[in-house]
């Protein structure tokens, strides 16, 4: 988690308009998953796939959102005209990830001191 911050942060001084604008977005997405996740399994992947939908359009949101305070020119329609790819990435992302790191979490629950 270090590193991404760590990433965001440089990323986003060479290259963003703002520097809090995206921060400010990935924190709301961030605490819609927090809260999202004490009401569904997180261990299917059909949640997976709908709470990392539904976190890339809140982050684009509040993207939209800050920038409309800020100045910007686009309608929150040009916003949505490109959440399919958005979503479309992101879920790949998630689940090459979750494919992954659920291969963990079964070997270990063949551990007699999984709880």
């Amino acid at each position: 988690i270090i590193f991404g911050i760590l990433f965001f942060f440089f990323f986003y001084i060479c290259y963003g308009q703002y520097i809090c604008v995206v921060a400010l977005a990935i924190i709301a997405a961030i605490i819609f998953v927090l809260v999202v996740r004490d009401f569904v399994n997180i261990e299917n992947l059909l949640s997976i796939i709908i709470i990392t939908g539904f976190s890339t359009l809140v982050y684009s949101t509040v993207y939209w959102i800050i920038m409309k305070m800020t100045g910007s020119v686009y309608g929150y329609l040009k916003v949505l005209e490109f959440q399919p790819w958005y979503i479309g990435f992101n879920v790949i992302v998630a689940v090459v990830i979750y494919l992954i790191l659920i291969k963990k979490i079964i070997r270990y629950r063949k551990d007699r001191y999984f709880r």
